[in-house]
């Protein structure tokens, strides 16, 4: 409407692209049990969903500094303050990284004292050499989401292909590596692909999106 929003000019051309986005970070996450469960059995499809479950727990408490902040830095966008949103964003990723860091390291130590100590709770989780590489590849998810929500902030939605390139390759490489019953590589591929394309590609549109207006 004249002086008003035009949906479909301004919010669904980034609605559908957050909506593939979203499917694909739902692939991410989730296809992984279900393909532990056809090759590698119960035991460690059930290990494996507690322990995402308890890393994503984590990781969702950590980015409420951040998805506090977009309303706040929606405005900062519209009013042009982009050194005043820099600050913020800076500020806000520090402190979620922080928390997501220490926190998954006190999970980490938790389990391990648990399993030290022979209880069965310890059993319900992955290994320790497991955990470790699923804890890393949730900070590069955490990473992403950071970044991902700064470019939200815009009105403009830039994660699309890159989300839709990490659900295949994961769902690719976990299947191949649970069709080998490799296990013992599981996390430590899903680490890979987080850090070796995901993290680095996020990174890469951050920085061509932030210099395009600055």
């Amino acid at each position: 409407t004249e002086g008003g929003i035009s949906w479909v000019n301004e919010i669904f051309p980034m609605q559908w692209r957050i909506a593939l986005s979203w499917m694909s970070g739902y692939f991410i996450y989730f296809v992984m049990t279900p393909i532990a469960f056809k090759y590698f059995g119960a035991i460690y499809a059930g290990q494996l969903g507690m322990s995402l479950t308890l890393c994503n727990m984590v990781m969702a408490t950590g980015l409420a500094w951040i998805s506090t902040k977009y309303p706040k830095w929606g405005v900062m966008v519209s009013n042009k303050q982009l050194a005043e949103l820099s600050k913020s964003f800076k500020s806000a990723v520090m402190q979620s990284s922080f928390f997501v860091l220490t926190g998954l390291t006190g999970v980490y130590i938790s389990l391990w004292l648990l399993k030290l100590s022979g209880s069965n709770i310890g059993e319900r989780f992955l290994g320790l050499q497991d955990f470790f590489f699923l804890s890393l590849a949730i900070i590069g998810n955490h990473i992403v989401a950071c970044f991902a929500t700064y470019i939200r902030a815009h009105k403009t939605e830039k994660m699309t292909l890159a989300s839709c390139i990490m659900a295949l390759l994961t769902i690719t490489t976990m299947l191949f590596v649970a069709y080998l019953e490799y296990s013992r590589f599981y996390m430590l591929m899903y680490a890979a692909l987080t850090w070796l394309y995901f993290v680095p590609q996020t990174y890469i549109i951050f920085k061509r999106f932030k210099s395009s207006y600055e």
